[in-house]
């Protein structure tokens, strides 16, 4: 599989971070470029998971259910991004903030769509079951 360049959100600010239904999230970084993830992610900091998808609406004994939608807005709302990849084997996309703290979205299925990245212009990418990109770029479409 070819490398899948995300560098050019480094830069952008993280606008929203929204819970639209089980297990599908929507992260903004304004002008319009949106990154929906429909697989699990978690956020690392000062070198240890401190949230992740999986945690929404479990209790661990707290009494009070994890609610990661105010919590990953706590913890990222309007910060940087200081750099972003795509790793090239999982398709896993890696942004690192400015705290030093990392999204880190997780793709697992070899069939179904993981993650899609949209910004006005007409480009998008979504990433397929299995490793795959699709890109349409507004002139155009092809895979990586």
């Amino acid at each position: 599989m070819d490398a899948y360049d995300m560098s050019w959100l480094a830069g952008r600010t993280l606008s929203g971070a929204e819970l639209l239904g089980h297990g599908f999230w929507r992260f903004d970084f304004g002008d319009e470029i949106v990154l929906s993830v429909e697989c699990p992610w978690r956020l690392i900091h000062i070198n240890k998971i401190v949230l992740s998808s999986q945690d929404h609406g479990r209790t661990y004994g707290k009494g009070m259910p994890v609610d990661c939608e105010t919590e990953i807005r706590g913890y990222l709302i309007g910060l940087h991004v200081r750099w972003a990849e795509v790793r090239t084997e999982t398709r896993d996309i890696v942004l690192g903030f400015e705290t030093g703290a990392r999204l880190e979205i997780l793709p697992l299925s070899t069939g179904f769509e993981s993650w899609r990245i949209v910004k006005p212009c007409g480009y998008e990418a979504v990433a397929q079951g299995g490793g795959a990109i699709l890109v349409w770029d507004g002139r155009g479409n092809g895979a990586i």
